[in-house]
């Protein structure tokens, strides 16, 4: 079948010139389809309706900007079952000079000037409305008659305009062309869509859970690979969640974890096994929150240090996190085998990330830690764990990284999904 796929007899072209001769559109309809055809054209940009509904529209249906640089008017002259007979065309020239006429009224150095109709017009006809909008100073006259319009309606970026106003079914040729033309547009323009409607469900989601009380804070480290204790050696990892607005001694919550060993027997062999205590205490009110101990495997591929924080702590509901600022350390010699690190609190990663997106900083004082440490263990250094900052502006590379400063009101974190 020819793209030209015949429809009740009439071939395609020939369809889209009778619907827009004859097909019964009301006065809005029209100025949208028109709006649609004139916005297909790349000359014309920010193409507005003025009132399809009706009502005053000082003096043009349509507006836009001619080729980014002068605004336009454009008026729109349909006629019901149009004949193009004497008659039609009286009425279409008046038409013409009216809206014309009325458009320089209302706007003395108007530039240019659009005109719509779905009568079809001669050569000579067409120039002859030309000469008398330029003698009215117009510089721009564009008249689209009604072959102009059946042109751009077959073509693939107007299928979509004919089958809404003209209510003419693409053929399959037609749906090629057009997914070909507007295919890729379309698919990015839903992907975007939807993925705007997730975003804000997500922060609508976020906002209630603010609401609720803190239960559970953990530190998760984890490795690139499954680590044996022998691998692991002496670890620890800390996160601080620190109240600097707030008067000094700033209310604080201290989250950590460390190794803490056991050694099994198995068929007569002893086994070093991994296992992590977590450690977690405050400052505002001054208390220790957590020392608990979670024995492990021969090998870890995660660490976890955590605390369950049901009215405890400086802080609760989850929304007086705001404007709080977080910092991360590790030891040094967990470094090489880190394959991400994240504060998560209420299953909400507020802080990390992965490691190539971190930052290591090895000067600076050392954080608290609330157990006396070997000789050996104290020893082992601490770094800091920071976060390349988005304005980087003019910052030196040694201070282009920082701590996490929680902004809930421009910061959705991320939810957890537990398997």
């Amino acid at each position: 079948m020819s793209v030209w796929a015949e429809s009740n007899g009439v071939s395609e072209p020939r369809l889209t010139e009778e619907r827009i001769r004859t097909w019964m559109l009301s006065q809005a309809e029209r100025e949208r389809l028109c709006l649609g055809i004139l916005a297909l054209d790349p000359r014309f940009t920010n193409v507005k309706p003025r009132r399809p509904r009706g009502g005053p529209d000082g003096a043009r249906d349509i507006e836009a900007v001619f080729e980014n640089r002068e605004m336009v008017w454009g008026a729109v002259g349909f006629r019901a079952n149009a004949r193009d007979d004497d008659e039609d065309k009286r009425w279409v020239r008046k038409k013409f000079e009216d809206d014309v006429d009325a458009a320089k009224q209302e706007n003395p150095s108007l530039w240019g000037f659009v005109f719509v109709t779905n009568i079809d017009l001669t050569p000579a006809e067409v120039t002859a409305l030309e000469q008398y909008a330029r003698g009215k100073g117009l510089s721009l006259v564009e008249v689209n008659w009604r072959e102009r319009l059946r042109i751009a309606l077959d073509a693939p970026r107007g299928l979509a305009f004919r089958y809404q106003y003209l209510s003419i079914d693409l053929s399959p040729a037609e749906q090629r062309a057009f997914f070909a033309e507007y295919g890729q547009a379309l698919e990015g323009l839903l992907q975007q869509g939807f993925g705007a409607i997730d975003e804000r469900l997500r922060r609508l989601e976020f906002l209630q859970e603010c609401q609720k009380e803190l239960v559970k804070a953990s530190v998760v480290v984890t490795l690139h690979h499954a680590a044996t204790a022998t691998e692991l050696g002496h670890y620890r990892f800390l996160a601080e969640i620190i109240a600097l607005e707030q008067r000094d001694p700033h209310p604080t919550l201290w989250i950590g974890g460390r190794d803490a060993y056991a050694k099994a027997s198995f068929s007569g062999t002893i086994t070093l096994l991994t296992g992590t205590r977590s450690l977690a205490w405050c400052h505002g009110p001054d208390e220790n929150l957590q020392n608990t101990i979670i024995g492990g495997d021969e090998m870890a591929k995660q660490l976890e240090g955590w605390v369950h924080l049901v009215r405890r702590g400086p802080f609760s509901p989850l929304s007086t996190l705001d404007r709080k600022i977080v910092t991360l350390w590790v030891t040094k010699p967990l470094i090489p085998l880190v394959e991400s690190i994240f504060l998560i609190i209420n299953d909400y990663a507020i802080a990390g990330g992965f490691w190539e997106d971190l930052h290591v900083r090895e000067v600076g004082p050392p954080p608290e830690w609330p157990e006396t440490l070997t000789e050996e263990e104290a020893e082992i250094p601490w770094v800091t764990v920071l976060q390349r900052m988005e304005d980087r502006r003019g910052r030196p590379p040694e201070l282009a990284f920082s701590p996490w400063s929680l902004d809930f009101s421009q910061f959705t974190p991320p939810k957890v999904q537990y398997q």
